[in-house]
């Protein structure tokens, strides 16, 4: 029997996954929620759910309690997949759906929260993926299935944020069969070793004295945390003037 799914996405993973949902003998996806304000992302969603009489809803209006008990309630939902959603769901809403999964690119139950690859880089900390149940608090669902990823040395910021974001749709891919099948059984969080990143945690490290002393591995992994493609989040004051650091790493051939 088909599972019947109803899809949060965001990002480029929700792209993945909505294509490999919608092609899966086993799953039935009976509508699809958007943040709304990402037209690229939006427009190719739609593009693999066309034709195919599947609801698509966009924005955080249509949480309201009233709205979207009256979208799900009716639906018999046996899995909320939740990839890349930024809004945390409503203690109320747990109750429309059987079951439940969601993306967190974190090697859980450390790095909760927001931008778990910043702090990987910063803190050198292992990085990885997890897949997991939605709860009430953030990201301490019971886990599904964990994969380490490795960093590198030259990963910046936005290298690791995309490798993760391979891995976590390889991951899925991977166990989902497994998961419909009832052949993977949940593990619940260690809550004793749990950290937490608020959202504007990390501008607290943004700003750079001049006049400090620094570990040089410290600093330059501060920097490759805070450098993402060409910009540098990371900066100083100088002659009155703020200035922008970025990191710029690559391996050198001994040949």
């Amino acid at each position: 029997m088909k599972k019947r799914v109803v899809l949060l996405l965001n990002h480029k993973p929700g792209i993945e996954v909505c294509r490999f949902l919608v092609e899966n003998e086993m799953t039935e996806i009976l509508s699809v929620f958007l943040i709304g304000d990402d037209p690229a992302y939006e427009l190719e969603i739609e593009s693999i759910l066309v034709n195919r009489e599947i609801p698509i809803y966009r924005g955080k209006s249509v949480w309201e309690p009233v709205t979207i008990s009256k979208i799900l309630e009716p639906l018999r939902i046996d899995f909320l997949i939740s990839v890349y959603w930024p809004w945390l769901l409503k203690d109320f809403t747990l109750d429309l759906f059987k079951d439940s999964i969601n993306f967190h690119p974190a090697l859980l139950p450390r790095n909760r929260g927001w931008f778990p690859h910043v702090y990987n880089l910063k803190d050198d900390t292992p990085a990885g993926v997890a897949l997991h149940r939605i709860s009430v608090d953030a990201d301490a669902g019971d886990i599904w299935a964990l994969r380490a990823v490795p960093t590198l040395p030259t990963d910046t910021a936005s290298e690791l944020y995309n490798r993760l974001q391979v891995e976590i749709v390889g991951l899925f891919k991977e166990v989902w069969p497994q998961i419909i099948r009832g052949e993977i059984e949940t593990v619940e969080q260690d809550h004793t070793i749990s950290t937490y990143n608020k959202k504007n945690a990390i501008a607290e490290f943004d700003e750079i004295d001049l006049n400090s002393i620094v570990n040089v591995r410290e600093f330059i992994n501060l920097l490759r945390s805070r450098t993402f493609k060409n910009k540098g989040f990371a900066y100083f004051f100088s002659q009155g003037k703020k200035i922008s650091i970025s990191i710029s790493l690559s391996e050198i051939s001994q040949d």
